[in-house]
């Protein structure tokens, strides 16, 4: 009986730190909201327009760029379909003078769900860490100051 009501309690615990993060998916669309944010997007864009694994790019790691990359790759089809013309048609070019712009603003949603999917799983991680280390209170404790720290959301 233990069981079901403690992965209730970590079931939870995720939809309160999902709660927490997503008012910030919308936030400044059509634009970029935080400044890191382009030096990825834009690299994942340059991805997908140009049909290569080669951000040229590597002032950050190439992981974030192609773990966007990829379910915007697989959501094409569907925006294709959305919009009558392809994805890549609408992707911008590279910056020159306007850094903060950047479509369309699915590419910035989908960079800000991955970004969502990994948060949630920091949270997992660190209770379940906390709890290998201190025990069941201590790793739900732990869970919940890092669903509700500001540094993580």
């Amino acid at each position: 009986m233990k069981r079901p009501r403690t992965l209730l309690l970590w079931i939870a615990l995720l939809a309160v730190a999902a709660a927490v993060r997503l008012p910030s998916l919308p936030a400044g669309l059509p634009y970029m909201s935080y400044v890191d944010e382009g030096h990825v997007l834009h690299r994942v864009s340059h991805l997908l327009r140009e049909r290569t694994w080669d951000p040229k790019f590597y002032i950050y790691p190439s992981l974030p760029f192609y773990a966007i990359a990829l379910p915007v790759a697989a959501w094409s089809p569907v925006y294709a379909a959305l919009h009558d013309r392809p994805l890549r048609a609408d992707l911008s070019p590279a910056p020159r003078r306007r850094y903060e712009l950047l479509y369309p603003q699915e590419l910035i949603v989908a960079g800000r769900l991955v970004t969502l999917a990994f948060s949630l799983g920091l949270v997992l991680l660190t209770g379940l860490l906390a709890r290998r280390l201190a025990g069941p209170a201590a790793g739900f404790i732990a869970a919940w100051l890092a669903a509700l720290l500001p540094a993580f959301v």
